[in-house]
């Protein structure tokens, strides 16, 4: 298993991406999980939907179906 430091970029994208008009249940670790991978370059898999909001921002994310 290979552990990954924090990337350089993620204290200047995680705020904006915390940010929300809306009050939903996992905003800030969904942000976080998200400003991780964009910074990163790191591809996201999950089974959320609601991921798809962060595409724009320069998320690559797959979704998994069972």
């Amino acid at each position: 298993m290979k552990i990954c430091a924090d990337p350089k970029e993620l204290d200047a994208i995680f705020p904006s991406l915390g940010k929300s008009g809306r009050l939903e249940r996992n905003r800030w670790t969904d942000a976080y999980l998200a400003a991780f991978a964009i910074s990163g370059q790191y591809q996201l898999i999950k089974f959320d939907r609601g991921f798809e909001r962060y595409e724009e921002l320069g998320l690559h994310w797959q979704l998994l179906q069972v």
